[in-house]
């Protein structure tokens, strides 16, 4: 799991989908965060991390896309903030 926070906003993700070119996916940890758009009519659950593998407070890229598969106009460039490896149990 990584936890991504900023001063204005965090997401959770729980599952990491796949990396290429530096850039991964990651899916959203469906019970702690998720982000609706446009009256709740586009739910962003996944986001595009860069760099793909971060270490524990390092600064990354977010950006939220509603499948893995979305065009690029469909994302949304959240913002930098720092990344926290949340270790399972």
């Amino acid at each position: 799991m990584l936890n991504i926070y900023s001063s204005n906003w965090s997401v959770v993700l729980d599952k990491q989908l796949g990396t290429q070119q530096g850039v991964s996916i990651w899916e959203f940890h469906r019970a702690a965060s998720s982000v609706a758009r446009d009256q709740g009519r586009r739910t962003y659950r996944y986001a595009r991390i860069k760099p793909a593998e971060p270490k524990d407070g390092q600064e990354v890229e977010v950006t939220l896309i509603l499948t893995p598969s979305s065009p690029e106009s469909d994302w949304l460039p959240l913002g930098v903030a720092t990344a926290h490896t949340i270790n399972s149990i």
